[in-house]
Formats: structure tokens, C-alpha cells, sequence
């Protein structure tokens, strides 16, 4: 299980894809989050993509004294193990390798991606999904990091994500995400029971049930306690990922603060189910 940081709380540089990782992880420093993971959308993936913007990143993070806890895989429709079209395929898989080696460079202890969903031919693809993830699994394993599948909504990603786990068995975590699982056939909380002993972390995040908005928990209809109560109930004690998007017109200094929160009262509320209080 990937260990909390000092306080306990991480947050993602997806709060706003508009704006650099550079300029996002200064705001973060100023307001006192010490514990960041880089979100899987381009412009932030370029932050790292090369050997160059690597390196500055690394130089950056080591200059604020923050820590990258998790870096997302590239996501979007061309980023698919699942795929059986070649050159997706191959775009995806160097993303991957490209994730799992930038998160060395930055100390990172985990890289995350999304089990999008299985469908015909599928025994050419689940074939496809084990070749590629054995190769990615061992590249993982080499250099000490933590290889996750997210979970995203409907049932054909669910699918997805429970063949891909008996596939890999014990050597691919699973990272539960809440914004996903509180969406039309998603899964649910009941995703934490099934896969709890794969699981290795959580990324929060609130939305109205029918579209993933990346709401800060609190903003939609979420039930948080619930959520932390469940939690502690399976003994999930790693950290509180906060994959939150600005809010319109909100500033991002006002956006940061409200995330941390938000994930203060979520750990408390954590912590309190842990020792037995409030069943």
C-alpha cells in the first residue's frame, strides 16, 4: 500500500489543466500542500514527457521540497491497453513505460491507469492487455514502483477491470476512484470490498451522479462519511488524493484551500471510524 505523506493529503495538478504544472505546484507550495501527483491530461503530461521537461520538473519539485506521490498515465481516447488497433496500442504502451520511468526520476511511488472497456474480439484483447501489462508490470517491478488500474463508470469498464485484475493477480494494485464509482454502473463502494486487498489508493472527488465533474467533496451529492467509514473499515490507511477541477471563477489559491479542506475533515473523519467512533 503506498504510505500517507506527512499530513496525509495529496492533491492533483488536474485542479486546472489551463494552467502549467509549474505555475500549479508553486500555488500548491505557497498554500502548504507538500504532496502533489501530476494528472494524465497532455498538457500536463508534457511536463514530464521528455528527458528535458523532466528535468526541469525534477529541479522545480526538488527547489519547492515537493514530494510527487502518483503520476497519472496519459488518458484520452488514443491512450487504450484494450485497444486492438496497432498504433493505439503502441502510443499507449509508450506512455505507460514513459509514466512508470518519469515517476523514478521523480521519486513518485506509484503511476496509475484507466481499465477502459473490453469489447469483441475479447479474447484477442484480454490476450493483448496480459502481454503488454507483463511487460509494463516488470518494468515496474525493476524500479521500485507501484503499478495501479482505476476504475471508471459504466459496466463495461467494470468488466474491464475485473478481468484485468484476475489476469495480474496480486502484482497490479487497484486505485479506487470515487467521482467514477458515484456514476450509472459503476460499482460502487462495493468495488472496495471486492478489491480490497489490491488496493493501494484512492482518488476523491465529489460529482451530482451522473456526470464526472471533479467537484471538491462537499459540492455534489456525494456521502463522504460514508465513504471514510468504509475505508477505515477495510483498514485502508495510505493517503487522501484529492482529484479535484477548479470551479468556475474561483481563483486557484481560493480552489487549493478548499481542498485541503476538505481532505482535513475527510482524514478526520477517517481517523475517528478507525479508532471506533461514530459507528
Amino acid at each position: 500500500m503506498v504510505q500517507p505523506t506527512e499530513s496525509g493529503l495529496v492533491v492533483n495538478t488536474g485542479i486546472d489543466y489551463d494552467i502549467s504544472v509549474r505555475e500549479i505546484l508553486e500555488t500548491f507550495h505557497e498554500q502548504g500542500v507538500n504532496c502533489a501527483s501530476i494528472g494524465g491530461q497532455p498538457s500536463h503530461v508534457a511536463s514530464w514527457w521528455s528527458d528535458d521537461a523532466l528535468s526541469d520538473l525534477v529541479e522545480l519539485c526538488d527547489s519547492l521540497r515537493m514530494t510527487i506521490h502518483s503520476i497519472h498515465c496519459p488518458i484520452g481516447t488514443d491512450h487504450n491497453l484494450c485497444s486492438v488497433d496497432p498504433q493505439i496500442l503502441a502510443k499507449t504502451v509508450k506512455g505507460m513505460e514513459r509514466a512508470i520511468r518519469a515517476a523514478t526520476e521523480l521519486g513518485a511511488e506509484a503511476v496509475v491507469f484507466h481499465a477502459y472497456a473490453l469489447q469483441d474480439p475479447l479474447f484477442q484483447r484480454v490476450r493483448t492487455i496480459e502481454t503488454h501489462l507483463e511487460e509494463l508490470i516488470l518494468l515496474a517491478e525493476a524500479l521500485n514502483v507501484q503499478f495501479a488500474v482505476e476504475n471508471l463508470p459504466n459496466e463495461g469498464c467494470v468488466g474491464a477491470l475485473y478481468a484485468i485484475m484476475a489476469v495480474m493477480g496480486d502484482r497490479l494494485k487497484f486505485c479506487w476512484d470515487s467521482g467514477h464509482a458515484n456514476l450509472p454502473g459503476s460499482g460502487g463502494l462495493s468495488l472496495l470490498d471486492c478489491l480490497r486487498d489490491s488496493l493501494c489508493m484512492v482518488h476523491l472527488s465529489d460529482n451530482d451522479g451522473q456526470t464526472d465533474q471533479h467537484l471538491i467533496p462537499g459540492m455534489g451529492s456525494m456521502d463522504f462519511d460514508k465513504i471514510m467509514k468504509k475505508l477505515a473499515k477495510i483498514g485502508y490507511r495510505g493517503c487522501i488524493l484529492l482529484e479535484t477541477k477548479r470551479p468556475r471563477g474561483m481563483t486557484l489559491v481560493r480552489a487549493v484551500k478548499l481542498n485541503l479542506e476538505a481532505g482535513r475533515t475527510l482524514l478526520s473523519l477517517r481517523e475517528g471510524y478507525t479508532m471506533g467512533l461514530g459507528q
